[in-house]
């Protein structure tokens, strides 16, 4: 079945790294030890809460068990599923993202990749580092109150990309052209962009074959929510 769904939701700054300490069981060796290296809380948050909420759609999605839901990262980090039979995986793709306390993830039975901005005020030698010649061209002949959130459609959907192919910058980004309001590329990438809360902006890129995003959903869930049907025993 064509499928691509994207959930998101935000973490409220009353949450406490306390409230959600007991959930820290839940990831694996590998995730506790990157968890306990961030420095700060809110890197700590968005981490366990990006974790708790891929694991949780994707459980729900191949009707697994939450706790048999390990990852493994691909050469240049793209996470993937370990040992679930292939009967099972159905071609699951899946990706994750976060800023600014927004954690969002896609999935998908195809490549796919996911990429959430908080769109702060941006430099131009900022915007120099991640345009391409012919993307500074289009910004400049756009009006100038368009620029910041041309810069992030563009930045977000480049980052989706590569996240989706699966090498991250591996390369200067202001190298690579990519489409900047289609949803289509010649290549046969699909690419959707939206802003889901003020000054946040969202881009999706998957690998597209019955044409763009005819049937990609996109839900808010609600963090409480999320941590309530979350049994930790």
């Amino acid at each position: 079945m064509d499928m691509i769904k994207v959930y998101w939701l935000s973490i409220p700054k009353s949450l406490k790294l306390e409230d959600i300490s007991s959930w820290v069981k839940l990831l694996d060796l590998e995730e506790q030890t990157t968890y306990k290296s961030y420095k700060v809380d809110f890197k700590k948050k968005e981490f366990i809460i990006g974790r708790l909420l891929l694991k949780f759609v994707i459980s729900k999605h191949l009707t697994l068990d939450l706790s048999d839901i390990t990852f493994r990262k691909k050469q240049y980090g793209k996470l993937y599923l370990k040992n679930v039979r292939e009967e099972e995986n159905t071609n699951l793709d899946f990706n994750l993202t976060h800023s600014e306390g927004i954690v969002a993830c896609a999935i998908a039975n195809r490549a796919v990749g996911i990429d959430v901005e908080f769109m702060k005020e941006i430099h131009l030698d900022i915007i120099k580092q991640v345009l391409s010649n012919d993307e500074m061209l289009f910004l400049q002949a756009s009006p100038k109150e368009m620029w910041k959130k041309l810069f992030y459609q563009i930045w977000t959907r480049k980052e989706a990309y590569l996240k989706a192919i699966g090498t991250g910058f591996i390369f200067e980004p202001n190298t690579l052209n990519i489409p900047i309001n289609d949803k289509l590329d010649s290549a046969g990438w699909g690419y959707f962009t939206t802003i889901i809360r003020n000054n946040y902006l969202l881009s999706v890129v998957t690998a597209e074959n019955h044409g763009a995003y005819s049937n990609l959903e996109v839900q808010e869930l609600d963090i409480y929510d999320l941590l309530t049907s979350i049994v930790v025993n």
